[in-house]
């Protein structure tokens, strides 16, 4: 089992916590992995790095943090916690 299908349903509970879009959701399975650059999301999810730019400002609106590193450490706590 991979590490994301070992946290799939938590990190299913943390978009719906927050109600990240399906895409923002892909977004935030790509941090997961270890995948942090816009470069390397935008390449693994098929779209541009605009648009990666986009996704991850609005997890960081939802979730109310201030950059992808925070995002990644909210959803920790939150796996940590539940």
């Amino acid at each position: 089992m991979t590490l994301l299908q070992t946290l799939q349903p938590k990190i299913n509970e943390f978009s719906s916590k927050h109600e990240l879009s399906r895409r923002e959701k892909d977004v935030l399975e790509q941090l997961v992995q270890g995948n942090t650059s816009g470069a390397e999301i935008s390449s693994s999810l098929g779209i541009s790095p605009n648009t990666v730019r986009i996704h991850l400002k609005n997890i960081n609106i939802r979730v109310g943090v201030h950059s992808k590193t925070e995002a990644l450490a909210s959803f920790l706590r939150h796996v940590v916690t539940n």
